[in-house]
């Protein structure tokens, strides 16, 4: 999988709750980047990655 995304300009970060299962070392194992976290939700101000894309769509539309 990490392979496939070597070449692509895209950034990829897995993110494992503290109180789940630690599969963060099969993560790493794939060449890929994750973080532990213990927060109860995201922030409402904080763009998430799908935002951005979704965001990145629009506008590229609009530039055509």
């Amino acid at each position: 999988f990490a392979a496939a995304l070597k070449d692509l300009n895209v950034w990829v970060l897995n993110v494992v709750p503290i109180d789940s299962a630690d599969t963060l070392p099969i993560i790493y194992e794939r060449g890929l980047f994750g973080i532990y976290h213990d927060w109860c939700e995201s922030f409402s101000t904080y763009p998430r990655s799908y935002d951005l894309l979704h965001a990145d769509h629009l506008f590229s539309n609009l530039k055509k």
